[in-house]
């Protein structure tokens, strides 16, 4: 039974959006993979550990996105009331983005107790 209301547009961008971050996720982990065989040995604990943690959350927040794709597009397709609240899952894209982002931000801009800032803004 086709949709009442279109919703092509908005689900259409969801799994779009989830299919190129399962790429870009790919991506990261390739190049996880190569650091740690190759460059880690040059860095000290407390940075690995960064590393690691960062993919952790990273592969939380791709199984946050691929349940809220799936229970959107999938479980409950059609279901307009599913749609006015707030998953749990969507809950948890939204957390460990912040997370990700807060993190990698205060590595690049305030330095951390195991290495310099790699980007520092001075004023003129």
């Amino acid at each position: 039974m086709p949709a009442l209301i279109p919703v092509d547009g908005v689900h259409g961008a969801l799994l779009i959006a989830t299919v190129l971050s399962s790429i870009i996720y790919g991506v990261t982990w390739s190049q996880v993979y190569s650091y740690y065989n190759s460059h880690s040995s040059r860095d000290r604990w407390p940075l690995r550990s960064f590393v690691a943690f960062l993919m952790l959350v990273d592969t939380a927040n791709l199984i946050f996105l691929i349940y809220a794709t799936y229970q959107l597009v999938i479980t409950n397709f059609g279901d307009y009331e599913f749609t006015n609240f707030t998953q749990w899952s969507q809950a948890g894209v939204v957390l460990s983005t912040a997370v990700l982002e807060v993190s990698v931000q205060q590595y690049v801009f305030m330095g951390s107790s195991w290495g310099e800032p790699i980007l520092v803004l001075k004023r003129a």
